[in-house]
Order: structure tokens, then C-alpha cells, then sequence
């Protein structure tokens, strides 16, 4: 028996077939939904920490290549070492972009000019660089009145005219920033056979690993730098550890379930039964392997057995179905001898 979980392989050309969750349906459900977006959309997909959200989402990945999608994945939880989550999402963006570019033709970058341009002006986007317009317009979605009204009072009291002068800049940076972005956006995007631009889907995942105040940075980013149309943004999130994040950042006081609005649609990954659940965790430790040394008339029966032990107990107890809890009955069960 294996004491750590085995990666679980994802063909390239059959994505689903080792679904042991049915989750295939999930993903044709979510594919539709990206098919339908004329406007840049923001979805989260919630499930809590242990579900398998980051397995769904290689799964999903994979079949939108075959679809005909053009996809980035971004590691929110990898890139946490950035100071400013801005300058890691247009980093990631920018290797992506070009990247597939020299695949598609080595000796031809058209869009290497554009993303150097979305690079430029980025640059002028950092943190130090525009200490409150990304803040105030965060702190209206999170609907807390106080906080706005606070953060206004201190722009118009303590702002010089310099001040002021370089916010109202920033602020048409950040829509000459969106403006370029939509621009490479619809370069990059691929067609559909009736010619129909599809639009870019971007996968953020590990945002409820990152310390807080990053994950909040990079849903402020996507949502007000990144938001436009021809991208569509699909966020894994824990929402009771976002919660707690945006609790943080903005202090006790602050409606911690306001961070919401800053996405367009929220889904929630299906949870799995504990019949699939089991069937998944006999998989990942090669429990199959174990049974099958537990030979002769008194061991033919123990792998039912066991599974049926599991079904019951996560049920009659309502065990978390989480991989901590499922290594620790695994251990018990399989502490036996098989010989």
C-alpha cells in the first residue's frame, strides 16, 4: 500500500477517463457556459480544501484543448513569493502568450510588441505606484460603507494636488492597461468552425493557500485590470478560507462574504459520494494491489469488506471526505499483515 497518494494520470486525448468522481458532466456543463460568454466573465468554482478541484480543473483543461480552447493556468499558490500579484499575473500572461506564438511560427512574433506594450504599462500599475484607486473601487464591491467613506475622506485630506493628479493618471492607465489587454486577447483567441472567436480561458488555482493579502491583490487585479471581454476567468476557492482572508486584510469589521461580487457567477464543484469517494481513495493508494495478496477463502472478501467499513463509517460518523481522513482509516484497515 502506498503511504502517499500516487499523481492521477490525465491522458491527453480522453481527459475524463479515469473520472472515478463524475465530474465529466460538471466540466461539458462549464464548457457551455464558456462557449456562451460574448463579455469577459469572473466565475468562482467552490469546494472546500481536499475535494479535488485542482484535479477537475487539469481534467477540464485538457478537454478544452481538444475543443479548441486556448488556456492559461496560473498557480496563484506559486507565485505567492511576488510582492505584487500584478506584475506574476501579466509575467504568466506574457510567457503563455508568446510562447504558443513561437509554436504556431518560429520565426514570426506579432504579438510580442503587444505584450511588451501590456508589460509597459503594467509597470506604471504596481503597487507603489497607485496606493488607492484598485483599493476604493475593492472596497465598493465589498459594500462597506465605513470603509469607503473612510478611504475617500483620506484621499481628499491628506492627497496634495501631485497627489491627486497622479491618481487620476493611474486611472487611465488602467484603462489604456484593459484596453491592451483586450487587444492581445483577441489576437490570441482561437476560432470555432463557424469562425466565432472563442474566448481565453484563465484557470486560478491555490488561492486559498496564498497568504491574504495576496489572494485578495489577485482578485482585485483580475477583476479590475484583467476583467475584459475575450477572457474568461475561472477561480478555485475554499470560501470559508477566502472569508477569513479578506477578514484579515481588511480587519474583523469588514463583511468578509463581500469579496463575492467581485465574481460575475459562482459554481460549486458537485461533492462526491462516499461510494465514489472510496472508490477514488482506493486508487490513489493502490489499495487494489494491497487485496489482491490477500489470497485463499478467509481473504476473498476483504476488499468488499473494507470498502463496505468505509461507506459506513463516513456516513453513520458524516467523516469529512477529505484525503486527511481517508489516509488515517486507510492506515488503520491496512495495518493487518496481508500474508
Amino acid at each position: 500500500m502506498r503511504i502517499r497518494p500516487k499523481n492521477l494520470m490525465i491522458p491527453d486525448g480522453s481527459p475524463f477517463q479515469y473520472d472515478v468522481l463524475s465530474r465529466k458532466k460538471t466540466a461539458d456543463s462549464l464548457t457551455e457556459l464558456v462557449k456562451s460568454s460574448i463579455d469577459g466573465l469572473v466565475l468562482s468554482l467552490h469546494a472546500p480544501w481536499g475535494f479535488g478541484k485542482t484535479t477537475f480543473l487539469s481534467m477540464w483543461r485538457k478537454q478544452l484543448h481538444l475543443d479548441g480552447f486556448r488556456t492559461l493556468y496560473f498557480n496563484a499558490w506559486e507565485s505567492d513569493f511576488s510582492d505584487d500579484a500584478l506584475v506574476a499575473l501579466i509575467g504568466e500572461f506574457g510567457l503563455v502568450v508568446t510562447e504558443f506564438q513561437r509554436q504556431l511560427d518560429p520565426t514570426e512574433f506579432p504579438l510580442e510588441e503587444q505584450i511588451a506594450k501590456v508589460k509597459k504599462i503594467g509597470g506604471k500599475l504596481i503597487r507603489r505606484a497607485i496606493p488607492a484607486a484598485i483599493r476604493i473601487a475593492s472596497a465598493g464591491l465589498l459594500d462597506t460603507d465605513d470603509f469607503l467613506g473612510k478611504s475617500l475622506a483620506e484621499v481628499g485630506e491628506k492627497f496634495a494636488e501631485s497627489e491627486i493628479q497622479r491618481f487620476e493618471e493611474s486611472k487611465r492607465t488602467m484603462a489604456s492597461f484593459k484596453s491592451q489587454i483586450e487587444l492581445v486577447a483577441r489576437e490570441f483567441s482561437a476560432l470555432d468552425q463557424s469562425g466565432v472567436s472563442r474566448p481565453i480561458v484563465i484557470i486560478v488555482d491555490e488561492l486559498d493557500r496564498c497568504r491574504p493579502d495576496y489572494a485578495i491583490r489577485v482578485l482585485e487585479c483580475i477583476k479590475h485590470l484583467f476583467s475584459v471581454e475575450g477572457i474568461v476567468f475561472v477561480v478555485a476557492i475554499d470560501r470559508t478560507q477566502l472569508s477569513h482572508s479578506v477578514s484579515n486584510q481588511y480587519g474583523a469589521g469588514m463583511d468578509s462574504e463581500g469579496y463575492r461580487r467581485l465574481f460575475d457567477l459562482e459554481l460549486n464543484l458537485p461533492e462526491p459520494t462516499t461510494e465514489q469517494f472510496t472508490d477514488a481513495l482506493f486508487a490513489q493508494f493502490d489499495l487494489d494491489a494491497y487485496f489482491s495478496k490477500r489470497e485463499g477463502q478467509m481473504g476473498r472478501y476483504d476488499r468488499s469488506q473494507f470498502k463496505e467499513c468505509f461507506d459506513l463509517l463516513f456516513s453513520s460518523l458524516q467523516s469529512s471526505l477529505r484525503p486527511p481522513t481517508g489516509i488515517f482509516l486507510a492506515r488503520i484497515f491496512c495495518s493487518v499483515d496481508p500474508k
